[in-house]
């Protein structure tokens, strides 16, 4: 997602860039740098040299208006749906917090601004079998989108290049600035659905086939998480959903996690992963969030921002649908 001077990134199949957690020996590892801008000069090597990334002036670009309506009005559908989910509900607009202090630990002040969603690449040039030759330079595609400066926060996969093992991709490295979002503190679970899934599908149930984009970040306050983290790039296809659940490697890991990404209720056929948040701790755990699993403990602390339009950069043209959790 991004906003005139700032970005959300959703989904990136790419290892080109400088955020990640990953596993070293089954453990899981971070690894999270800040200057995006700089990565070529500061963390280069003879391999990561040698793997150009996609010519965006060569894939196909394509950007869809979302429904947009006032934050206040989606503070009451979601005051009205969460409680379903969660036994204590409070949502609110805002002023974003200092994003850049404890315990959020993120490299600028707010979420606000002109905000996109923006995927690019996807699930199935990971699976069955990986394409290497699928390197995505976020720099050079802001200049492409004409965002730069920009804002970048979101989930993907990270640079294998760089780090030399497959691993995940939390980002949280962006220009962007305080103004109004959406507050949501939830606690205790009593529903099924995970936070982000309550918060997409009560969006869903009431705005139906009008689309809905929210970027941004949450806490993890209490309790603990089901997170997976991926290994090394199967040899061997993965053609279903439990093929990829043997293959992934979870843990449960303990709050506090910050964790980010974007969610949309609807797909205008751009071919869109509808949800995706990746996250990290101080204590050094981090991967894909899937659910909380202490539904009597959990606390959950969230702020978002409403995206305009959605962007689908380099959608595959061989498509499928496994591995979308």
């Amino acid at each position: 997602m991004f906003h005139e001077c700032t970005y959300i990134h959703t989904y990136i199949t790419s290892r080109q860039f400088p955020c990640g957690v990953g596993t070293y020996n089954r453990a899981p590892f971070r690894l999270i740098l800040t200057y995006l801008t700089c990565f070529f000069d500061v963390h280069s090597s003879c391999h990561a040299r040698s793997m150009a990334s996609v010519d965006y002036s060569e894939v196909p670009v394509k950007e869809k208006n979302l429904h947009t309506p006032p934050l206040e009005e989606i503070v009451e559908v979601l005051s009205a749906g969460l409680p379903a989910t969660f036994e204590s509900v409070e949502v609110s607009v805002v002023d974003s917090p200092d994003l850049t202090q404890p315990p959020f630990h993120l490299t600028s002040s707010g979420l606000s601004g002109s905000s996109k969603l923006v995927e690019v690449g996807g699930v199935p040039y990971l699976l069955p079998l990986v394409q290497r030759d699928k390197i995505y330079d976020l720099a050079r595609l802001m200049q492409h989108l004409k965002r730069d400066p920009g804002f970048i926060i979101g989930a993907g996969a990270g640079p294998w290049p760089y780090t030399g093992v497959n691993c995940e991709y939390y980002d949280g490295t962006w220009r962007g600035r305080g103004g109004a979002v959406i507050k949501v503190v939830v606690k205790k679970r009593i529903g099924e659905a995970n936070f982000i899934s309550a918060i997409r599908e009560t969006l869903k149930n009431h705005y139906g086939d009008k689309i809905v984009g929210l970027g941004g970040t949450f806490l993890l306050r209490k309790g603990r998480g089901k997170f997976h983290v991926m290994p090394a790039f199967s040899t061997t296809p993965l053609c279903s959903d439990s093929d990829v659940d043997n293959w992934l490697h979870y843990f449960e890991m303990a709050a506090p996690m910050n964790v980010v990404g974007t969610l949309i209720t609807g797909d205008p056929d751009l071919d869109l992963r509808v949800q995706h948040f990746h996250g990290w701790g101080e204590h050094g755990d981090g991967g894909h969030y899937h659910y909380d699993t202490t539904p009597e403990t959990v606390e959950y602390e969230g702020y978002f921002a409403l995206a305009e339009s959605i962007i689908r950069v380099d959608a595959p043209q061989v498509t499928h649908t496994v591995g979308r959790d």
